[in-house]
């Protein structure tokens, strides 16, 4: 829980300090800051914070998405996010380095998560 937590709180003050221009004013004019940093960072913000609510609503009985939920949310959100609003609703632009970014920050959250239930099974043998 405890990795689960922290990188929700890095990728949440990363996310904050890029969005008031501090990353990108300190690094310089950068192409990936600029473009997909947001993308890379909201998977691993909007997941854990929609299963807790989830799981405080009593609607799951625990925070945590399995893989399935995971690969489930991460192609429910590049398809909204890069091929419906695009194409339908005229709103952002659609392209695959953003859905790499979608890829990578679920990554980071089955990664975290995985490393969570291991040590948990350590601890329970």
């Amino acid at each position: 829980m405890r990795a689960y937590l922290l990188l929700l709180t890095t990728c949440i003050l990363v996310y904050v300090f890029n969005s008031l221009g501090l990353v990108s004013s300190s690094i310089g004019n950068n192409y990936f800051l600029k473009n997909h940093l947001n993308d890379l960072l909201c998977m691993p913000i909007a997941i854990p914070l929609m299963f807790a609510a989830f799981y405080y609503t009593k609607l799951r009985q625990t925070p945590f998405p399995n893989l399935i939920e995971l690969m489930l949310h991460l192609i429910i959100w590049s398809t909204i996010f890069e091929v419906i609003g695009p194409q339908f609703l005229n709103k952002g632009v659609g392209d695959i380095y953003d859905v790499i970014c979608y890829v990578i920050g679920t990554g980071a959250i089955a990664v975290t998560l995985d490393q969570e239930s291991f040590n948990t099974k350590k601890q329970l043998a």
